[in-house]
């Protein structure tokens, strides 16, 4: 998910380049190499470091952060952006043993952050422009109960499924 990411934010990059100068294929190469340096980090080096952080329990968090906000600044710089920085420093942290315990510590922090989050996305939202949207939800809702029995069928048969048993299946959603 990650290197589709970086695709991805690579080729959202126009013709004059990333904030950095590097253009596409520079920033895609930085891109990958900064991946394949956290690799080496996180199977050399991360646990060493945690394990001595965690003997400082206020530190735990203090890292986490400084990490996140590090990787956010540099993948931000390179023209890959900010949140894609984020997720990076989140999943080479949650390659180590200490997840946990950092998800533990960080609880609360998530929560309060996740609150600027909705009040962002709701800030975001025009209420007087809502009923313009009711003929395209209505459209994706038929698409959505019409088409998902249909594509369901049509996939059932060749897998050697019932046609009609997939029926049930597409109505009712995954099963959990």
């Amino acid at each position: 998910m990650v290197l589709a990411m970086i695709v991805l934010s690579t080729v959202g990059i126009s013709a004059d380049g990333s904030p950095a100068g590097f253009g596409i294929g520079g920033t895609l190469a930085i891109g990958l190499a900064l991946l394949a340096l956290l690799a080496l980090f996180v199977r050399y080096g991360a646990e060493r470091l945690l394990r001595y952080i965690t003997r400082m329990p206020e530190l735990l968090v203090t890292f986490a952060l400084a990490w996140t906000v590090i990787f956010a600044a540099v993948c931000d710089f390179i023209g890959l952006g900010k949140e894609l920085g984020g997720l990076i420093a989140g999943v080479s942290l949650a390659s180590t043993s200490f997840r946990e315990a950092l998800a533990s510590r960080l609880a609360s922090l998530r929560d309060f952050l996740l609150l600027f989050f909705f009040i962002g996305l709701g800030s975001g939202l025009r209420i007087g422009l809502l009923g313009d949207q009711v003929i395209p939800a209505l459209v994706l809702s038929a698409f959505v109960l019409v088409g998902n029995p249909l594509i369901m069928g049509a996939t059932a048969v060749p897998f050697g499924f019932p046609r009609l048993g997939s029926w049930p299946a597409a109505w009712s959603g995954p099963a959990e």
